[in-house]
């Protein structure tokens, strides 16, 4: 049996902002094709200054997105780009699962007491430097958002 050739080739564009994941999808003339959005939780604000989101939440949501905008299309995804909220900050533990919470843009906890190096003290923490702009410190204790095993979603 033939194989038929793939359909047109398409970028997907991937933004994960604090409110939702969005994706819109363009062919090869530029022309958006399809667009999608899945809700994220709403960030959590224990305290004044603070501003927390699970960050858990983010690849379910931009699965959901995905799959919604590329089940309407026929075509090929060849290319992907990514943005997301700036000077958020996710501790992750050695496999890239998150350990806490995000610490949103607009979190003002970075007390002088806790340094960044103080980061690789904790348990199975590895770090390497923010991006210019970003908080310099990051601390697992106390957070609001509980750890749990991740859903492994997969597009």
């Amino acid at each position: 049996m033939p194989v038929s050739p793939p359909g047109p080739s398409l970028v997907a564009g991937i933004d994960l902002a604090t409110a939702h994941a969005r994706v819109a999808v363009a062919d090869a003339q530029g022309r958006v094709v399809a667009r999608s959005s899945a809700p994220l939780a709403r960030p959590h604000r224990p305290e004044p200054g603070t501003s927390e989101q699970d960050a858990r939440s983010w690849w379910p949501a931009v699965v959901r997105a995905l799959r919604e905008a590329l089940a309407r299309l026929d075509g090929r995804v060849v290319a992907v780009a990514v943005s997301a909220t700036s000077g958020t900050v996710v501790l992750a533990d050695g496999t890239g699962e998150p350990v806490g919470p995000a610490l949103l843009y607009d979190d003002a906890r970075v007390p002088a007491a806790q340094r960044w190096d103080r980061l690789l003290d904790l348990p199975g923490a590895t770090a390497t430097p923010p991006t210019p702009g970003t908080p310099r410190t990051w601390s697992c204790p106390g957070s609001s958002v509980p750890p749990r095993r991740p859903t492994g979603a997969t597009p």
